[in-house]
Formats: structure tokens, sequence, C-alpha cells
């Protein structure tokens, strides 16, 4: 039998389902005509990763800025609050209808197509939305990723974007093969992140024998080792800054960057750099300066603010279909490190970035930023306290 998925079939993948509640979960596996042949070992993989976390309801994978396949259990969350996202709270429950087993050939409603959101069932028009906002996701992230080639750092391989009510993972697999993992609800992002860099590992790995290039770093639980003793940063102000709270800034940045995990953290209000600082004129981190001075890194990270302003607002639009709400973090993991940006405070203006260069530690450089972050109650300058 065929599932009706916007005029045509679907497949359910109905091995390792789980159940949720009393219902169980099946994922439906729904490929581009051209590429079922090519991808079904990597949609297998998916599709089970797909069943067996339930804050990871939705997987695409994208090749040269083609979609080539999704796997899903859109079609057994259930309906109303706390299914996620404002779009999904209009799905109805149950397995997908009529969907074949394992085997079965279909092709994605809407690949290379437009949105295609007035037809089909509620189910049938999010998958549409989410298509078409994978792709835009997906050149968003190729931008950022050649604007972070200047910092000799490699190529970027993760980017986690995220509002209070849900977030995207958009990670690489190999040179313009990329997939694509939603976060429904704000609190399963952390859960679907780490699944997918799993996942990501896994088909490097062993599909295309390629090195793991250790995505989100360690994950080591969620406490900070203390630091020895306070730094001695390399500090820049803006215009931003405001006298007052100078000697409170100067003692919360020597208590937080350090040469162990975060290497550098920049406060702005209203697009202004109200204070930077860093540790990269310590010996540990000479190695990475040897073709990189250390003035020109800093002023490429303030290159990244400058133009945020932008890349925020096609951030947004591209995220919008997917996940409602402003956008609060960004994660761009790079080979080495990672770049964070933060927006505890409600003014797009009004963010944080952080800097580790430690590929092992990208975790726990962005939990020592979000300490960061609690210490100060707003982006004026101003640590509680």
């Amino acid at each position: 039998m065929t599932a009706r998925h916007t005029g045509v079939e679907g497949t359910a993948m109905t091995s390792g389902a789980f159940t949720g509640g009393d219902q169980e979960r099946k994922a439906v596996y729904l490929p581009a005509a051209h590429a079922d042949r090519f991808y079904r070992t990597t949609a297998d993989r998916g599709r089970r990763v797909v069943e067996s976390v339930p804050e990871l309801p939705y997987l695409s994978h994208y090749r040269s800025g083609v979609l080539n396949f999704t796997v899903d259990v859109l079609d057994s969350r259930p309906a109303g609050p706390g299914s996620g996202t404002e779009p999904a709270a209009d799905l109805g429950t149950g397995a997908a209808r009529g969907a074949e087993p394992v085997g079965g050939r279909a092709a994605v409603p809407g690949a290379g197509q437009g949105t295609g959101e007035g037809t089909g069932s509620a189910t049938d028009r999010l998958r549409d939305r989410y298509r078409h906002a994978g792709r835009q996701l997906i050149s968003r992230f190729e931008d950022f990723g050649a604007s972070l080639l200047p910092l000799d750092s490699g190529e970027l391989m993760r980017m986690v974007v995220s509002t209070p009510h849900g977030g995207v993972h958009c990670g690489r697999l190999r040179a313009g093969e990329y997939l694509l993992g939603l976060a429904q609800r704000g609190q399963d992002v952390p859960r679907m992140d780490r699944a997918m860099n799993d996942l990501i590992s896994e088909i490097r790995t062993q599909e295309l024998r390629l090195g793991a290039e250790n995505p989100g770093g360690d994950q080591a639980g969620d406490d900070l080792p203390p630091l020895a003793a306070p730094s001695q940063p390399h500090l820049e102000t803006g215009p931003a800054f405001g006298e007052s709270s100078q000697a409170k800034l100067v003692d919360l940045w020597s208590r937080t960057v350090n040469v162990a995990d975060l290497h550098y953290a920049a406060l702005y209000h209203d697009w202004t750099l109200v204070q930077a600082g860093d540790v990269f004129a310590e010996s540990e981190l000479d190695i990475w300066f040897t073709g990189l001075p250390r003035p020109t890194r800093r002023a490429l990270y303030q290159d990244i603010a400058g133009r945020l302003r932008a890349d925020l607002v096609r951030l947004h639009h591209a995220l919008r279909r997917m996940v409602p709400g402003r956008v609060d973090r960004l994660v761009l993991d790079v080979q080495a490190g990672a770049v964070y940006v933060h927006w505890p405070w409600h003014a797009p203006g009004d963010f944080l970035i952080g800097v580790t260069l430690y590929q092992d530690i990208v975790d726990r450089a962005e939990r020592r930023l979000r300490r960061l972050a609690a210490e100060l109650p707003d982006a004026a300058g101003a640590p509680s306290g």
C-alpha cells in the first residue's frame, strides 16, 4: 500500500520502532527519486536514531544543495501543548497512514519545488515547510563556513541554532554533504545535538571511512573545573564601555577567560563593543599563531560581530519555518575549536561572543561562556554583585 504525502508515495521504516507512552512511533522515510539507491544505508542509520531519540523527530540529508531524503516521526507526534513548535501543534496522531514496509520506493514531496504549503495534510504541509527551511539553513551554513576560513581553524563542521522553542543542528558529513536535525522544544536541543554528533561521527567513520572530527567535543558532564588562578587577559574596550563598571568587568574576564577552555570572550551592547578579552599571549597557545598573528585573529572575531546584524536576519528568516521565536544561541563548530554567540538578553544587538581553540573541550568552553552570561544581568557592562 502507498501513503499519501502530497500526492506521492511514502515509506515507513518499521524496524527498531520504539514506544512513546502507549503509542508506537515509526519513522517515515521519504527519499528523492534520484537518491534512494545511493543513500539507503545513510538513511537507515538516521532512521534508527530518529526512532530511538524522541528529541530528534526530523532528519534531512542534502548534497550540493539538493535534498536527498528525510526521515521523521512527525505522524506519531501528539498534537496540542508540549508537541513543540506552533506548526507541530496542528499534527494528528497515529502512525503513517497505509505506509509501506522497508523496501518500498518513495519520492520526497516538493523536492526541488516550492514550499507546497497549500496542499496535503497538516503533516505534509509541515514536512514541506521543513524541507524549504532546510535548504535555506544549509545555505546559511555554507555562508558561515566561508566567512570562518580566514581564522585558519579548519572547515565548519557543525552549526547549532536555537530559540527558546527549539533548534536545529546542521552537520557536515564531507564537502558539500550535510545532515540537518530538528528539536521541536527548547529543552530538547542538547539531546538532539548530541545524537546528531554521534550519528555524523558514525557515518563518517563506518560508512565513508573518514576520520571522526569530534563535533561538539568531549561530553564530560555539567561541572566546570575551577581555575587555578585568575588570568591576565589582553583587554580591549569599545565605545559602549562604561567607566563605572570597568573594575567589575576586568575582574569578571580574569575569572572567566583562561588558557584551559574559553580563550576569548567579547560583550556587545547595541551592536557596539563593550569589552573583549583573550589569553592568546599564553605560551600554551603559541601553536595556533604560527601563521595567523594574534592581532589579526582578534580583528577577525570583531569582523564576525560586525557582520552579525545582517547574518542574524538571514538566519532567522531561514529558521522561522522550522522553529518559532528569537534566536538566542548560535554555535559555529570548526575543526579546531568553536565560535559561540549567545543572546541572554532580549535585544538582538546585545550579545556575548566566545571562542575556544581546542576541539576536545568545545562543550566545556560553552558552559564557561554561559557562566559569564549569568553574571551579567544586562549587556551594558554592569555585572551583578
